[in-house]
């Protein structure tokens, strides 16, 4: 709207806090694909999330037939898994719903609950929206039953529309919780969803099952 209005300083602005804020948590959870070993150096990875099987598995190089299982690859890195010790290099090969870890959620075909965190947020988003829409209309038809030009009434009104709308909401939530998934790699737990960790945070109890895994009940 600030675009076809001609304000380009608006429209910078916006688009631009929309780009950071998109990238930052691209950033946060990018990068993981199903993948071939090129180089190994003590490489070693936990498979829990696929095997079930808690005892880190170690990698190398060495060429595998192609029939050999998924838990017996140990020349490949899969989406899902995370590196426990050591270093090396690895090509990506596939990456989303093609790989091992997307194929197992695709025939799932269950949506992920939504968090408590993700609820309030869209609670708060709705109220601001109606807010928004509510005060947008009054103050138009205030300027218009006072005379003012049409054009200029609906740029004030959207002007003042949008001042409830916290613009800086997606970044300041966003540092906010990478900061938090800083501070859980530093305690040796990865975090591959931003969103999880206002969740974890509210957490009394954690249980797990004799692998490590997480189940359900």
């Amino acid at each position: 709207m600030s675009y076809f209005l001609g304000d380009v300083t608006d429209t910078v602005i916006i688009i631009t806090i929309i780009l950071i804020s998109s990238l930052l948590g691209f950033w946060q959870e990018k990068g993981d694909a199903d993948c071939l070993i090129l180089e190994s150096k003590g490489l070693f990875v936990n498979e829990a999330t696929l095997t079930g099987e808690t005892y880190p598995v170690e990698k190398s190089t060495k060429t595998l037939n192609v029939e050999t299982p998924l838990a017996k690859l140990t020349n490949s890195l899969w989406m899902g898994t995370s590196v426990e010790s050591g270093s090396g290099k690895a090509l990506a090969i596939t990456t989303g719903q093609k790989t091992e870890f997307g194929k197992i959620s695709e025939e799932l075909r269950t949506s992920a609950p939504e968090t408590e965190f993700k609820r309030g947020i869209t609670k708060f988003g709705h109220f601001l929206m109606e807010v928004t829409m509510l005060m947008g209309i009054a103050i138009f038809a205030i300027n218009v039953y006072l005379q003012s030009p049409i054009l200029d009434s609906c740029h004030f009104s959207l002007a003042l529309a949008v001042r409830p709308t916290p613009q800086l909401l997606p970044e300041i939530i966003s540092v906010n919780i990478s900061h938090g998934a800083r501070e859980m790699v530093e305690n040796k737990v990865i975090v591959k969803r931003l969103a999880s960790i206002e969740n974890l945070g509210s957490m009394n109890l954690l249980c797990s099952d004799k692998t490590g895994t997480l189940t359900e009940g």
